[in-house]
């Protein structure tokens, strides 16, 4: 019972993330830009660390998750 939560084993922002995928897949980057969140203008407030952990499933399925380019190469091979 409880939450699970199911994501990489690394801890990216987003901006880090679209960074690495660019990269990975041989993807322009130009437009990829950092925003600090204070200057986002969202309308619902969100907390700057918004990562999310995997040990409570790893224990259970006594299993790791997979690296960003593990995932990548997952994404890649279809």
């Amino acid at each position: 019972t409880g939450i699970y939560n199911v994501c990489g084993s690394e801890r990216l922002s987003k901006f880090e993330f679209a960074q690495k995928f660019a990269k990975y897949f041989n993807l322009p980057s130009k437009f990829i830009k950092p925003v600090n969140m204070k200057n986002a203008n969202l309308q619902a407030k969100r907390p700057v660390d918004m990562s999310l952990s995997t040990n409570k499933l790893a224990r259970l399925l006594d299993l790791s998750a997979p690296s960003i380019d593990i995932s990548f190469k997952a994404i890649e091979s279809g």
